[in-house]
């Protein structure tokens, strides 16, 4: 009987936390197609990028300062892969959405060729 009850109190841990990862996952999907469908595109300069240390490894944290659609100049988190190798200084360009500048979404480097 013992084990029967801690198997079902495994199952439902397991599909708790299968619940969780789903949900983040389409959380993360939802907030990406609304960037896209009612996102302003920007450049902006990566300004920052701070290095987290966690369990299974290193995280960063990218800051960008860009002008907003009204000429504003705002700061704010980018969004971004570690992987994208965006770097302090390099010219990005964005897309967020209006009254919200808390996260930015990275979209691509601009290529400095481009600039000249």
């Amino acid at each position: 009987m013992v084990e029967f009850i801690r198997d079902h109190i495994v199952l439902i841990v397991i599909l708790c936390f299968a619940y969780y990862i789903a949900m983040k996952i389409l959380r993360k999907v939802r907030n990406e197609r609304r960037v896209n469908r009612l996102g302003v595109d920007a450049e902006a300069a990566v300004t920052w990028i701070e290095e987290i240390t966690e369990v299974d490894g290193k995280d960063y944290i990218t800051y960008v300062t860009f002008y907003d659609q009204d000429g504003k100049r705002r700061e704010s988190v980018m969004d971004v892969s570690a992987f994208a190798g965006v770097e302090l200084g390099d010219l990005v360009k964005i897309k967020y959405i209006p009254g919200e500048y808390d996260v930015v979404r990275y979209v691509e480097t601009i290529n400095r060729a481009e600039l000249e």
